[in-house]
């Protein structure tokens, strides 16, 4: 932000009326501009550390589930678990586009009633969403359930038809949080889950019955325990009324349009490598893609806490500086970004395979090229972080489309020939080029807009 606009937003005036009429430089005007922009750097600090934080809690949970079912359980249960990982999260980025994304944009410019009933109905928005999921879950299990070479997969289904629900309940409650700068109550959300989730499992494998299926059992518990204890928090701050409800999805729909086939194809994307894995190489390849994931995760923090933070501080800068702010803060932010992934690349290619090691146990040694692909692929994914939301904040949602539509088309391509060539390590090749191609494209037409705008 500039010192023009710092002072604009605070009220600040430049200059004083006197009695002869002439205009004097106010007194103690450096003092108060040096405490105004003080102010305003502490406050986004402050934010910035806060969500660091609320992702550490959510990326180490995740992280600490993935080493108590390497180090408990076989490898093909690991397998198992990360094939429906990849399934939750390829909802989750389905529900970001139609719920989250919308209420994350639109929701800075609301107050008072009005953000009290939309969010009323975006609530209903999310409800209907994880129905839908539910039917489409239990579907899938009952198909698969009719081939005994699926079993395993059919009754890991069964149990994600109403795990998935609550994961999703539980991350719509988080979002929330997120998008109205709510950071700590995000925070505390996390922390709660945490607790519950690795109690849960860590009870599982002291009792010596922890597998995929019992471990989605104990998350699926523990988000709905969560979930259901943001519902009675938030009683009296959303409020549901029926016909309200259709028309925010009608104007959700308008910015959701592109971001759901987006979302979609970006899902299919990079979710579908641990199935293409399995099918090229089996189950214990996918356990192997997953401690190799693992070690990355340590970039997670970072990763998604930028996600969250710049997801509503690009439309917050959009709606109050105007594009060439907007401009300024994806340009920081990405150069930030990149430099810091940068070092970690460095890092890892240096103890990637030894921390596998340390981590899951010898049975995961020769990782170290699947872990340095997969941080190259962390390091590409980095520098489009910032100009997707950039993007998104001038309303641009249909280059998340086009950019989602060239990372389909290379994993379907290039990717398939990389996972059948170099199996674990080859889904980290295919996700860089994908990504690379996917950045330049946003980068290209955010420069473009913004020099227009």
């Amino acid at each position: 932000m500039s010192t023009r606009e710092l002072l604009e937003g605070a009220g600040t005036e430049l200059t004083l009326p006197v009695a002869d009429g002439r205009a004097h430089e106010a007194p103690g005007l450096h003092g108060r501009l040096w405490r105004s922009l003080r102010g305003a750097v502490d406050v986004h600090a402050r934010h910035g550390v806060l969500t660091l934080m609320e992702q550490s809690v959510v990326s180490g949970t995740n992280f600490v589930t993935t080493v108590i079912l390497g180090r408990a359980c076989l490898q093909q249960e690991l397998g198992l678990y990360a094939m429906g990982f990849s399934l939750v999260l390829m909802l989750m980025g389905v529900s970001r586009a139609l719920v989250w994304m919308p209420y994350t944009t639109r929701s800075p410019h609301l107050s008072g009633r009005r953000l009290i009933v939309y969010t009323g109905s975006v609530t209903v928005h999310v409800a209907g969403f994880c129905l839908l999921t539910a039917l489409g879950l239990a579907l899938a299990a009952l198909v698969t359930g009719f081939s005994a070479k699926s079993a395993e997969l059919s009754g890991l289904l069964g149990v994600l038809t109403i795990a998935a629900v609550f994961m999703l309940l539980r991350e719509y409650a988080r979002r929330i949080y997120l998008a109205r700068m709510q950071v700590s109550k995000a925070l505390v959300l996390n922390l709660m889950l945490a607790g519950l989730q690795i109690g849960g499992l860590g009870f599982l494998a002291c009792g010596g019955v922890l597998s995929a299926r019992s471990a989605y059992g104990a998350i699926g518990a523990a988000c709905a325990l969560v979930a259901g204890g943001w519902w009675l928090a938030m009683r009296g701050k959303l409020r549901i009324r029926r016909r309200q409800v259709w028309v925010d999805w009608r104007r959700n729909w308008k910015s959701a349009r592109w971001l759901f086939p987006a979302a979609l194809i970006s899902a299919g994307a990079v979710g579908v490598y641990p199935w293409i894995l399995a099918a090229f190489h089996g189950t214990v390849s996918v356990a192997a893609l997953t401690a190799a994931q693992g070690v990355i995760l340590f970039a997670n923090p970072l990763l998604l806490g930028a996600c969250n933070f710049l997801g509503p501080l690009a439309a917050h800068t959009y709606a109050r500086g105007g594009a060439r702010s907007l401009s300024r803060a994806i340009w920081w932010s990405t150069l930030g970004l990149v430099c810091v992934m940068g070092l970690f690349c460095v890092l890892v290619s240096a103890w990637g395979e030894e921390l596998v090691q340390l981590i899951f146990g010898p049975t995961y040694a020769g990782q170290g090229k699947v872990v340095w692909a997969l941080a190259c692929a962390q390091l590409a994914y980095a520098a489009g972080i910032p100009v997707e939301f950039g993007l998104l904040a001038l309303h641009r949602a249909d280059y998340e489309l086009k950019s989602a539509v060239l990372r389909l088309t290379v994993t379907f391509t290039l990717g398939l020939w990389f996972v059948q060539r170099y199996g674990a390590a080859g889904v980290g090749y295919g996700i860089l080029v994908g990504c690379l191609a996917a950045a330049a494209l946003q980068w290209f037409a955010f420069r473009r807009f913004v020099s227009h705008a």
